[in-house]
């Protein structure tokens, strides 16, 4: 008894002193339009002191618009994932899935893929595969377990069985880009860490609303700015 007990306060003090996981040290702005919605994942400590320093300079003025508040934030971006429902563009579609069109962000793959499935609003994610990656491709050929399934024969559902072919179906038929012809299923735990990541983002809105008088739809807008293609995302694409 004693021993079982002893062990039980030590795995708990070893819990206690293993520094925190990564994604306790995030936050995630999310945007949200008709057809697209994005998260950017970034360091709340990190943005709060680059805007503090900006504010100190002088370089950052109360009334700035997100745009110009965008530059001093750069530096705090950890990721960013846009995604848009495929009719949009013009692609085919895939049941009811939503296709990831920008996602960036070195060490990064997990926590965007989680906030990819938790946008989509079937919970399912497709890839854009006129503009995939080599780096991505291979992300998509090592998860091969996450494709969606269909249900009458148990097989892995490519898109040939969901779909017409559009445009955006360019590398459909090509067998050496195969792993990019699929739907890809979350696991179930994908809206709640979003949540959590999206409270984070609350916490820090309000600090910099009270010490820094940046209005919380302005700080996200800014931090979309800051993540996408014209600044982060594009040295990772």
């Amino acid at each position: 008894m004693i021993n079982r007990v002893y062990e039980s306060v030590l795995r708990k003090l070893l819990r206690e002193a293993q520094p925190p996981k990564s994604s306790d040290r995030l936050a995630a702005a999310v945007s949200r339009e008709d057809s697209f919605a994005s998260a950017t994942l970034y360091s709340p400590e990190e943005a709060l002191a680059a805007l503090r320093a900006a504010k100190r300079s002088g370089d950052l003025e109360a009334g700035d618009d997100p745009s110009r508040i965008a530059r001093f934030l750069e530096p705090a971006v950890k990721g960013y994932v846009r995604i848009a429902d495929p009719k949009s563009l013009g692609h085919g579609t895939c049941l009811a899935s939503w296709e990831i069109i920008n996602i960036a962000g070195p060490g990064m793959s997990s926590h965007l893929l989680s906030a990819a499935h938790a946008l989509s609003p079937s919970g399912l994610v497709t890839i854009d595969r006129e503009s995939v990656s080599p780096q991505g491709f291979n992300f998509w050929s090592r998860n091969s377990e996450r494709r969606l399934k269909n249900p009458r024969t148990g097989e892995d559902w490519r898109f040939q069985d969901c779909t017409l072919h559009q445009p955006g179906d360019a590398d459909c038929g090509n067998q050496n880009r195969d792993s990019l012809n699929y739907a890809f299923i979350p696991d179930g735990s994908e809206k709640h860490a979003l949540s959590s990541l999206s409270r984070a983002h609350s916490s820090t809105s309000l600090e910099a609303q009270e010490e820094l008088n940046i209005p919380p739809d302005d700080l996200t807008s800014a931090l979309t700015d800051a993540a996408g293609p014209q600044m982060f995302a594009q040295k990772y694409f």
